[in-house]
C-alpha cells in the first residue's frame, strides 16, 4: 500500500543541533490509493481524509520525543515543521493518517517509523585534497558504527563506513571518536577533490559553488586538508589571502561568522623527483598554514609530519589516517567542545640568539620537554641561515620547551630559522609526554642578542 513522498528529512540524516535541539520541516505528498482511489473503500476513505501528523520517536525503546505535528493536506501536498528535537538518537519519525467524517469526527490510521535511523548531534564538512578523500591503501579493520552517518552527494544520506570517498579517510576515525565520546550522533559531508587546487575553493570556484546549504543543512565546523597544488608549484602564490577568501565563503554559505575550521600541515612528498621547488613550495605553505590561526579567529591548525606509514609518495596510509583522524577528534573535543584538554599542539614561541654561535629556540604547547630521538646534531631537522648563508649545526641540547642549538661559526647580520624543513624532512621534534611534533615552521626571524 503507498503511502506518502517524504522531501526534508532522509534515513540516516543528522540534523545540526543548536544548543541541544534542532528542528526540520517536513514535506509530502499524497500517493497512491488516497490521490487515485479505486476500489470502493479507497473512494470512501479519500473522501475523508484530512491530512496527516507526524511525531519524532525513539528507535530502541518507542518512547515520543515530540508531540504529534499535524499538517493538513491541500492539494495533495501537505507540510509541518517538528521544533524542539533534543540532541541523541537514533530515531524515528512516526506518521498517522488523519481522516474526518461527522458522523465518526477524527481518526488515526498509525503508520510508524516512515523514516529511520536519524539522529541530532553534530555534522562537519570534509574538504581539500586527496588526503582528505582518503587516498590510503591497505588492509585495517575499521568497521561501521551506528551513530556515524555520511552524506553522499548524488545519493543522500546513509550509515557511514570506509572508504569514505576515497581508499580510507581520517575521518572515519574522527566521527566515531566524537560519537563515542560526546554520546550523540555525527554527520560527515565528504566533499575533498583530489588535486583541487585552493581556487576551486574560494569566492566563484566550482567546488564551493557546488555546495548548497540548502542541501546540506546547518554544520558545527569545517575539516580542511589541502595545499599540494600551491606547494608543487613552489608556494609562489598569495595562499594566505586565499585561504582567507576560503574560510569567509564557507562563513557566509553557512551563515556562522565563527564557523570552526581545523586545518592541517601538508604531510611529507617523499618521491625521488622532487626537486628545490617542492621544498620551497613546502616550506612556505607549511608555514603559512603554522601561523593562520594567528591570522583568523576560529582557526586551528594540526601537524602531520610525523605520519611517515604512507600508502605512496605523497599519501597517508590507513594506519597514518586513523592516527590523524583520532588526534584531530581529541583536539576538537578541546577547542570546539570545551571538554577535554588531552595536549596542545606544541609551536614557535620565539628564537633568541645566545652568544656568538648559540640560538635558543623556545616553543609553546610543550606539556613536559621536548625529544629529538637523540639524533646526531647534522640530522637534526632545524637549518639557521645568517648574512653568510646556512651556519651548520653542530650541537643542540634540550631544557624542557627549549632547544639550544650551536652553530659551526659566529652568526652574522640577521638569522632566520627553520625546522622540519623540506618536502621530507629527515626527522622531526616532539613533544615527549603527547608524542605530538612540533608543527613545522620556516624562516623564523630571531631576535639579536639577549
Amino acid at each position: 500500500m503507498d503511502t506518502m513522498r517524504y522531501t526534508g528529512i532522509q534515513n540516516w540524516q543528522v540534523l545540526q543541533q543548536i544548543d541541544g535541539f534542532a528542528g526540520v520541516t517536513i514535506t509530502g505528498e499524497i500517493d497512491g490509493w488516497l490521490k487515485n482511489p479505486v476500489l470502493e473503500a479507497e473512494i470512501s476513505c479519500a473522501a475523508a481524509f484530512y491530512g496527516v501528523r507526524l511525531q519524532i520517536a525513539e528507535e530502541d525503546t518507542g518512547r515520543a520525543l515530540t508531540p504529534w505535528v499535524e499538517a493538513k493536506a491541500e492539494n495533495g501536498v501537505w507540510s509541518c515543521e517538528i521544533t524542539g528535537i533534543p540532541v541523541g538518537g537514533l530515531y524515528c519519525v512516526r506518521q498517522q493518517l488523519v481522516f474526518y467524517s461527522e458522523e465518526k469526527g477524527f481518526s488515526n490510521w498509525a503508520f510508524a517509523n516512515v523514516v529511520k535511523h536519524i539522529g541530532v548531534g553534530d555534522v562537519y564538512l570534509i574538504a581539500g585534497q586527496s588526503n582528505a578523500v582518503g587516498w590510503a591503501k591497505g588492509l585495517m579493520y575499521d568497521p561501521v558504527q551506528l551513530g556515524v552517518s555520511m552524506f553522499e552527494q548524488g545519493s543522500g544520506w546513509e550509515l557511514a563506513c570506509q572508504p569514505m570517498g576515497g581508499r580510507g579517510s581520517a575521518f572515519f576515525t574522527f566521527g566515531k571518536q566524537l560519537n563515542t565520546r560526546l554520546g550523540y550522533p555525527i554527520g560527515l559531508i565528504p566533499r575533498a577533490i583530489g588535486g583541487a587546487p585552493i581556487t576551486d575553493w574560494m569566492d566563484g570556484g566550482c567546488h564551493m559553488e557546488r555546495l548548497k546549504k540548502e542541501e546540506i543543512g546547518r554544520i558545527k565546523g569545517v575539516l580542511w586538508y589541502q595545499g599540494c597544488t600551491e606547494a608543487n608549484d613552489g608556494g609562489e602564490c598569495d595562499y594566505a589571502g586565499m585561504f582567507e577568501n576560503v574560510v569567509e565563503q564557507f562563513r557566509k554559505k553557512f551563515e556562522d561568522d565563527t564557523l570552526p575550521v581545523i586545518t592541517f600541515q601538508l604531510n611529507r612528498l617523499r618521491s625521488f623527483d622532487a626537486s628545490g621547488v617542492h621544498d620551497a613550495g613546502y616550506d612556505r605553505i607549511r608555514e603559512i598554514q603554522r601561523t593562520m590561526p594567528k591570522r583568523i579567529p576560529n582557526v586551528y591548525v594540526l601537524p602531520t609530519i610525523d605520519l611517515t606509514t604512507m600508502s605512496d609518495s605523497i599519501h597517508n596510509s590507513m594506519a597514518s589516517n586513523r592516527y590523524l583522524g583520532e588526534r584531530a577528534a581529541w583536539f576538537a573535543m578541546d577547542v570546539i567542545y570545551g571538554r577535554d584538554k588531552i595536549y596542545e599542539v606544541p609551536d614557535i614561541e620565539r628564537i633568541e640568539q645566545i652568544g656568538g654561535k648559540t640560538l635558543k629556540l623556545i616553543f609553546q604547547g610543550i606539556t613536559s620537554t621536548l625529544d629529538a630521538f637523540g639524533v646526531a646534531p647534522w640530522e637534526l631537522s632545524v637549518c639557521a641561515e645568517d648574512a653568510v648563508g646556512v651556519n651548520p649545526i653542530v650541537g643542540y641540547r634540550i631544557e624542557g620547551n627549549r632547544l639550544l642549538v650551536e652553530c659551526e661559526r659566529a652568526l652574522e647580520g640577521e638569522v632566520f630559522v627553520k625546522a622540519q624543513y623540506g618536502s621530507n624532512p629527515k626527522n622531526v621534534i616532539i613533544d615527549a609526554e603527547s608524542q605530538i611534533p612540533i608543527l613545522c615552521f620556516s624562516n623564523v626571524k630571531s631576535e639579536k642578542n639577549v
